[in-house]
C-alpha cells in the first residue's frame, strides 16, 4: 500500500469518483448543490471528507 505521498494514482486525476450523494441544497448565493461522498483513492485507500459540490456537475436539468 502507498503512502499519501508516495501514491501515484490520486495527485495526478482530474476526476474523482464517488461512492454516493448523501444530501442537497441550496446555498446563500442561491446555487442548487449536492453534498457528495467520495471514494477512497483506489492507489494509496486515502478517504476523503464529504464536500459540497455544484448540482450541476453531478446532474443535468
Amino acid at each position: 500500500m502507498y503512502k499519501q505521498a508516495e501514491c501515484q494514482v490520486h495527485p495526478r486525476l482530474k476526476t474523482f469518483p464517488y461512492d454516493k450523494i448523501i444530501r442537497n441544497r441550496m446555498s446563500k448565493e442561491g446555487v442548487k448543490e449536492v453534498k457528495v461522498r467520495w471514494k477512497p483513492c483506489s492507489g494509496c485507500g486515502m478517504k476523503w471528507t464529504d464536500t459540497w459540490e455544484p448540482y450541476n456537475l453531478f446532474f443535468q436539468e
